[in-house]
C-alpha cells in the first residue's frame, strides 16, 4: 500500500502553483485543496455559492459533521478572478465537468490533474497529499496540532502528528534544532 506525503518544500510548491494559468481549474484545483486541507469528496461537491460569501460552509462526506471557516485572502480572490474568467454562477460547481457542466469532475480526474502536476515537478502527489500539505505547512507555521486534530477530526495529536509526516525521527532533529 502506498501512502501519501506532503509536501515540505517551498521551492516545490511555488513550481506546483506556476503550472498552470491562475484562471484554469488545474490551478484552482491545486490551490484550493491546498489552502482548505478538505478531502477531495468535499472540494468536489463544493459549488461556487459556498464559497464565494468568503467562507467554506459544507457537511464533510466522509463524517457528516459540519465544515465552516473563513478562505484566507488569496483563496478569495483567486476564487473570485476563476469564476469570472470562466463565466460561473453561484449555482454551479466550483469544478464542473468538462463533458457536464452540471456535474462536477469525478474523483478520477481530480486525482489525474494532481497526480500530472506532481509529475511535472517530479514529485508523487494525490489530493491527499495536498491534504497533507496543508496541515504540514499549518503546524509548521504555529505549532498547533490540537487545532489540526479538529480539522482533521483526529482523536489524538499523535495520530495528526503521523498523518502530516512529522514521525518520531523528525520531531527529534526539530528539538535537536531548537536554539534560543
Amino acid at each position: 500500500m502506498s501512502t501519501s506525503s506532503p509536501v515540505k518544500y517551498q521551492e516545490k510548491l511555488r513550481e506546483l502553483k506556476s503550472l498552470w494559468e491562475k484562471t484554469s481549474k488545474k490551478y484552482i484545483l491545486l490551490d484550493f485543496m491546498l489552502n482548505t486541507g478538505l478531502h477531495v469528496s468535499d472540494v468536489l461537491s463544493t459549488k461556487v455559492g459556498t464559497v464565494l460569501s468568503g467562507e467554506y460552509i459544507g457537511i464533510e462526506q466522509k463524517t457528516r459533521k459540519p465544515k465552516l471557516f473563513k478562505l484566507n485572502a488569496g483563496i478569495q480572490l483567486i476564487i473570485r478572478d476563476y469564476v469570472l474568467a470562466n463565466n460561473l454562477t453561484e449555482d454551479d460547481y466550483l469544478f464542473p465537468s468538462n463533458k457536464n457542466p452540471v456535474q462536477p469532475i469525478s474523483r478520477y480526474q481530480a486525482f489525474r490533474i494532481v497526480q500530472e502536476s506532481g509529475d511535472l515537478i517530479r514529485l508523487k502527489l494525490s489530493p491527499h497529499s495536498l491534504r497533507k500539505t496543508f496541515g504540514y505547512l499549518h503546524y509548521k507555521r504555529t505549532n498547533d496540532v490540537s487545532l489540526l486534530m479538529k480539522v482533521f477530526n483526529h482523536s489524538s495529536p499523535a495520530v495528526t502528528l503521523s498523518y502530516i509526516g512529522l514521525d518520531e525521527e523528525t520531531m527529534q532533529n526539530e528539538i535537536y534544532n531548537h536554539y534560543i
